[in-house]
């Protein structure tokens, strides 16, 4: 059994080592040392809080059409800060490429060939620019 972990560990360090893992541990650790990114990231997520807080309860009105208002050009400052919209790109990247090795890991499981359910080849990528 420790030997499964094992393999599961070097799985792990393989899809880290692939450029999509190399470009989204660069762009992690870019993020990390910048304070103003990370701030504005903080903020956006607690404006998206209180903003789906304010849709649960059922607000409507001025008030709720300001808060819309404010997350739509909060999000249009976070796209012009390249250092989050890298990450976001290359975190997206790096999740589909994983996203294509959990397709063949579950259709082998399921028995069925990397063109019948998952891979490249089989659609189950959607749009990937083919297995590494």
């Amino acid at each position: 059994m420790n030997n499964l972990f094992e393999q599961a560990r070097e799985l792990a360090n393989a899809l880290l080592e692939t450029k999509e893992g190399k470009k989204y541990q660069e762009a992690k650790y870019i993020f990390e040392g910048d304070n103003e990114s990370i701030e504005m990231l903080q903020e956006y997520a607690k404006k998206t809080q209180d903003f789906q807080m304010r849709m649960q309860r059922g607000e409507a009105g001025p008030e709720f059409e300001n808060a819309r208002e404010e997350l739509n050009k909060f999000v249009m400052q976070m796209k012009e800060n390249t250092i989050i919209t890298e990450l976001f790109k290359a975190e997206g990247e790096f999740n589909q490429m994983v996203s294509s090795v959990m397709d063949i890991f579950n259709a082998t499981l399921m028995g069925e060939s990397e063109q019948q359910g998952g891979g490249c080849c089989g659609g189950g990528c959607g749009g990937c620019s083919g297995c590494h």
